[in-house]
């Protein structure tokens, strides 16, 4: 990736974590990337608590049942909450922000505004982590 050539005194960013919970379904399990995929509340939960955005492209949604949710994408993957895998990985994530941040504010569980820091401050790690086209880039654990 080519060095950032301009310099911003400030910038604000947001977080959006809408479909967080199935991103780590498929970052943990390569097999479902690139699939539709709706995490349940608990193993024998029928209700999404969340779905990729391959599911969305289908008209999942968030809150639905898992029958109707199926009627839309049948190829819908099923995948049962794992609660204390997203804390963690939020933890990390929350803590990324607060190094980053001048200003943190939490608005829904999901969206993180943030004001960043002056650029020098900065770790290093942030700019990787979007690829040109402005797409995210996988960050590994």
């Amino acid at each position: 990736m080519a060095p950032l050539t301009c310099y911003w005194p400030r910038a604000i960013i947001h977080v959006d974590m809408n479909a967080f919970f199935a991103s780590v379904e498929q970052r943990d399990f390569p097999e479902l990337r690139g699939k539709p995929v709706g995490v349940t509340n608990g193993e024998l939960g029928t209700t999404l608590i969340t779905c990729s955005y391959e599911a969305r492209a289908a008209g999942v949604q968030t809150g639905m049942r898992l029958p109707e949710a199926r009627r839309l994408c049948p190829g819908l993957i099923r995948r049962p909450a794992r609660p204390s895998v997203y804390a963690g990985i939020s933890t990390r994530i929350k803590h990324a922000l607060r190094d980053i941040s001048i200003n943190l504010r939490y608005g829904e569980f999901t969206v993180a505004p943030a004001t960043l820091l002056e650029r020098s401050t900065m770790p290093n790690v942030i700019a990787p982590a979007w690829r040109p086209d402005g797409h995210r880039r996988h960050i590994p654990d």
